[in-house]
């Protein structure tokens, strides 16, 4: 009865000694599961394509999911020749610019710049533009933003069938702006933003007509009124919208 039971009990303990290790990683299916197989010695031939393939998925998708700047860093430096590796870029990309927009320090958009040489001809022309403005920001005195219910057609008697938005902004740098593009963002009660408008406070050349005031440059120590009127204002926003107004582009007089 022993002698017979040989086989079996060879079967059992060659089974046992040829224990996959890719199995535990399947069953795992995690980034760090599927990196400890491929260092070991026999993780060759397609079961190594098929784990690089598993660790790639789950690297992406975690990134996708995080929407994390580290996430993409790391899918894209084990990945550097993926199938995906631009579309892992532009997303990297586009974080990092709304990262430098929430920032706007003058340090965050020249880590924009020096982080990202393949970003888009766009891209980089509105980090330049918003380093300079995030330079000289100090040098602008921004007063407290008027939010009003307002006539749009400016008949006093008329009904409040809009909102205006002003402030009064002062150059105390010792430059004369020649042109400075404010964009405004209308927030629900939750903070949330509806899409952003821009106005200039001052502009050599614009595209609708503007008091005249607003094409003159301003000089060092001079004060310009800026406003901005709307009936487009989402009904969720319009019982009692907040806002906020952020300087995005500044060129000086002598500047091309």
């Amino acid at each position: 009865m022993l002698f017979r039971s040989f086989p079996l009990l060879f079967t059992v303990i060659f089974a046992l000694g040829c224990h996959d290790p890719i199995d535990d990683a399947k069953a795992t299916n995690t980034p760090e599961a599927w990196e400890a197989y491929l260092a070991l010695p026999d993780a060759t031939g397609s079961n190594k394509l098929f784990a690089e393939d598993r660790l790639e998925d789950l690297m992406a998708a975690k990134a996708e999911a995080s929407q994390s700047i580290a996430d993409y860093d790391a899918v894209m430096k084990r990945f550097p020749k993926a199938r995906d590796f631009k579309k892992w870029s532009d997303a990297r990309i586009k974080l990092a610019l709304a990262e430098a927009q929430a920032v706007n320090t003058p340090e965050g958009w020249q880590k924009f710049v020096a982080d990202n040489p393949k970003a888009d001809g766009s891209m980089v022309k509105e980090a330049k533009n918003r380093l300079a403005v995030a330079e000289y920001t100090p040098k602008l005195a921004i007063t407290e933003l008027k939010i009003e219910q307002v006539n749009l057609a400016e008949d006093p008697k008329g009904p409040k069938d809009g909102w205006g938005f002003s402030a009064d902004i002062t150059n105390n740098g010792d430059k004369t702006i020649n042109y400075l593009n404010i964009e405004l963002r209308i927030l629900d009660p939750s903070g949330a933003a509806w899409k952003p408008v821009t106005m200039p406070a001052t502009a050599s050349t614009y595209k609708v007509p503007m008091p005249e005031e607003f094409y003159m440059p301003i000089e060092p120590g001079k004060t310009r009124h800026w406003d901005y009127t709307t009936g487009d204002v989402p009904e969720k926003f319009a019982d009692k919208p907040a806002a906020k107004i952020t300087p995005i582009t500044i060129r000086f007089v002598g500047e091309n």
